[in-house]
């Protein structure tokens, strides 16, 4: 593509008169304060990127400048109007150098960006080799694809996949997922509201136990238990995840979930409070235990010593040894 916007004459447009090409109207934030804060003071230094459409003017690059001028009350914008519509696959491509240059787009708004760009007559190969690194991402078919099949998720879903910051490889574990359980899982999001790493954590315990069970991710989020958490108004966010955290690992690794909940007993009954804290393997793989405490005086050393010293005479020590060093035999005896 030889366009060369810059080239193109300045003209004044009356705004109303500006409509957003809804070719190249990808994004799904909103305008930044920064960006509104500029245009209010300073008015709007780029001037938009259009092409003359019948009786309007479409705006091909700077469509959340335009958003915000309007909102201003802009009478009128400055334009670089281009001297013929150009082709769907040159808008695109002018909007995502626009990009590169102002702002960074979501893994989800890239997808967004390239699903489109797939319905016009540019080559899979050209969109590899040229688009792809100039959305910064790595030049292969494999991860054009990987983006191209967020084309199956929901605006909504986008959306919330995009406000939560999700990446492709951890959205990219719902692609097996029906529209029932995407569905489903939209409306858990939008009631978490977890973060990135919470909602691999979440993608990855609801699928391996629908996998495992031979069911569905919608019938896992539609336990009664995880329907009542959700409903349950009286919990702050943080609580919230970590019940619903634990109901699913709970459901996905009982037997290690059951052990853990006999270590929190066994250290319960040590009574080593705040003082001592013993570290068990995550996943009871080395069968060994770390001690860890501080202290900056002798006394303070002599006292976290005499509290491990009256909790080896525990018999909770001997239940919590048992228990780490032989897991397969303490549950299977239970």
């Amino acid at each position: 593509m030889q366009l060369k916007p810059a080239e193109w004459p300045l003209q004044s447009i009356p705004i109303e008169q500006l409509q957003p090409d809804p070719a190249t109207d990808f994004a799904l934030s909103p305008a930044p304060e920064k960006l509104a804060q500029s245009i209010r003071q300073l008015g709007l230094l780029t001037p938009l990127i259009a092409c003359r459409q019948e009786e309007t003017v479409s705006v091909i690059c700077g469509h959340r400048r335009l958003a915000v001028a309007k909102d201003f009350g802009s009478a009128t914008l400055v334009v670089r109007l281009a001297p013929a519509p150009p082709s769907p696959a040159e808008k695109l491509l002018l909007q995502l150098q626009d990009n590169h240059v102002h702002r960074n787009l979501s893994d989800i708004e890239t997808g967004r960006a390239l699903i489109r760009l797939s319905a016009t007559d540019l080559d899979e190969n050209k969109m590899i080799e040229n688009v792809l690194p100039l959305l910064d991402q790595q030049t292969s078919k494999k991860r054009l694809h990987d983006f191209l099949k967020a084309r199956e998720f929901s605006k909504y879903l986008q959306q919330t996949l995009h406000n939560l910051m999700v990446p492709l490889r951890t959205y990219a574990m719902l692609y097996p997922w029906s529209d029932n359980d995407l569905t489903a899982m939209q409306h858990l999001l939008t009631i978490m509201q977890p973060g990135a790493n919470k909602c691999r954590d979440l993608f990855e315990l609801i699928g391996e136990t629908a996998d495992r069970d031979g069911t569905t991710p919608a019938s896992v989020i539609s336990n009664p238990v995880i329907q009542d958490l959700l409903k349950d108004e009286s919990l702050n966010a943080g609580d919230r995840y970590q019940t619903l955290h634990q109901h699913l690992f709970q459901k996905r690794y009982p037997t290690l979930s059951d052990l853990r909940i006999e270590v929190r007993r066994a250290l319960n009954k040590m009574d080593l409070g705040d003082k001592v804290k013993i570290r068990v393997p995550e996943h009871f793989e080395s069968g060994e235990l770390k001690v860890e405490f501080t202290f900056k005086t002798h006394a303070e050393f002599i006292e976290k010593a005499e509290c491990l010293f009256r909790a080896s005479d525990s018999e909770a020590l001997t239940d919590l040894l048992k228990i780490v060093q032989s897991p397969q035999s303490h549950t299977n005896k239970r």
